[in-house]
């Protein structure tokens, strides 16, 4: 779901409300700031209970590796 539609695309989901826990997942690529800002997105339209996701089994990073690009809004 895109950053715009995120909200809508909650709310249009049968059975779900603002007292559901909305979990985000994540993986190294996703610049820390874009994961805060999608949270505080949640936030601001009344989404508090937030839980974010860990990937079991994921190789770590290389050393050095840099993360990828992020797509604009």
């Amino acid at each position: 779901v895109k950053r715009i539609d995120l909200i809508s695309a909650l709310d249009a989901t049968p059975g779900m409300d603002r007292d559901h826990y909305v979990f985000i997942r994540g993986d190294r690529t996703v610049p820390y700031g874009e994961l805060w800002g999608v949270m505080e997105l949640l936030r601001q339209n009344g989404y508090l209970k937030v839980k974010l996701v860990a990937l079991e089994g994921v190789a770590a990073a290389p050393p050095g590796a840099q993360p990828a690009e992020a797509a604009k809004p």
